[in-house]
């Protein structure tokens, strides 16, 4: 039998992110110049590093905090998954074959894809919310969106509200902890598309030629007063509290806070 690859890598990645949307555990694949060589991939949230790979480069298997950081892990004869992503065939996903999982996630491919822009668009209305960013890139985003999700019930409300900053921030949060609620994802730390928009715009403020120490510390802190209370704790987000606290004392370490906190979702992050 012929087996398959029937996604891009970008596709493949959002739904290893989304282990709580999706089977995921248990994928088999191998490539298809080796067709005899199996490799396993998978995630268990139980643990502090729940992404793992079996039958790699490393003898003990590996273990990863992030999707992006498993996919890039130079582990499959010296190379990633996402360097040799033409060659990746899946017996396997989730721990069923290919075209039962298809089946059974046709309609919440494209639900994770919506949900995962609604999160881009509440980081960016956050960067606005707190001063690093100008209200014209949320408004854009927000109209693009809509263009493309006419009668999505959130999306009509926060144009509705779009001048109002504290309706538009409750509609967020009430979507974020229904949403969590709903799909079980409230113990989860998914949100990768929330996290990587918000870290990446954070970093590009703090390497621009505007930067000021004592302003981006303040902002940083208004950020985490308006994260969804389930995130607030856990990393990277906590580091946004922290990071006020030790520019206020001239505290070398809120460079280093900063810098682990950007590489959170670096794909070579294990930590």
């Amino acid at each position: 039998m012929e087996h398959q690859n029937p996604f891009s890598y970008a596709e493949f990645l959002r739904i290893f992110e989304h282990d709580d949307w999706f089977l995921i555990d248990e994928t088999v694949f191998y490539l298809d110049y080796a067709p005899d060589e199996e490799y396993y991939l998978g995630c268990l949230r139980e643990y502090e590093e729940p992404y793992w790979a079996g039958y790699c480069d490393i003898s003990e298997d590996g273990c990863f905090r992030t999707a992006s950081a498993l996919l890039n892990a130079k582990i499959f004869h010296g190379r990633s998954v996402k360097e040799r992503w033409e060659n990746v065939r899946f017996f396997q996903i989730g721990g069923i074959p290919v075209e039962t999982w298809l089946e059974l996630y046709e309609e919440d491919l494209p639900k994770v894809e919506r949900e995962s822009r609604i999160e881009e668009l509440y980081g960016e209305f956050l960067l606005w919310n707190c001063g690093f960013h100008s209200s014209e890139t949320y408004l854009s985003m927000l109209d693009t969106l809509l263009l493309e999700y006419p009668e999505n019930a959130l999306l009509l409300k926060l144009k509705k509200f779009s001048e109002s900053r504290k309706v538009t921030c409750r509609l967020f949060l009430h979507h974020w902890n229904y949403e969590s609620v709903s799909a079980g994802r409230a113990d989860s730390s998914s949100y990768a598309a929330f996290g990587k928009y918000l870290f990446s715009a954070l970093q590009k403020q703090y390497e621009g030629s505007q930067f000021n120490p004592e302003t981006y510390s303040i902002g940083c802190f208004c950020l985490w007063h308006y994260l969804p209370e389930a995130v607030k704790a856990k990393e990277p987000f906590s580091t946004l509290c922290r990071v006020k606290t030790y520019w206020d004392r001239n505290d070398t370490q809120a460079w280093k806070l900063l810098q682990q906190a950007f590489a959170f979702y670096d794909s070579g992050n294990t930590a």
